[in-house]
């Protein structure tokens, strides 16, 4: 039975590389979990608008590429004489390729 890759692609530079794996469809397999300052890993996905969740726990049929999801972290909140400012923003990441 002939071996398929699931390849990784992340639009935040990772310090290490993500290495594909490569085994034959339907081996159970266990996705690579991802971590960058001031961003959450919000999981793999089959397109690269990150719409499409790849809930994956075995290999597929045929070569994928899937994508990593990031969701910009919420700033800090700074103290000023006692008084707490906090400043909220919420951002939406393009995530595009």
């Amino acid at each position: 039975m002939a071996k398929v890759t699931l390849s990784f692609k992340s639009k935040l530079r990772m310090e290490e590389e993500i290495l594909p794996i490569v085994a034959k469809k339907n081996t159970v397999i266990t996705l690579p979990i991802l971590s960058a300052d001031g961003y959450t890993f919000t999981g793999w996905f089959a397109d690269a608008n990150c719409t499409t969740p790849a809930n994956l726990n075995k290999m597929p049929a045929k070569d994928q590429t899937l994508y990593a999801g990031w969701q910009k972290d919420a700033p800090k909140t700074f103290s000023r004489k006692g008084q707490e400012i906090v400043h909220t923003l919420k951002f939406n990441i393009d995530v595009g390729f």
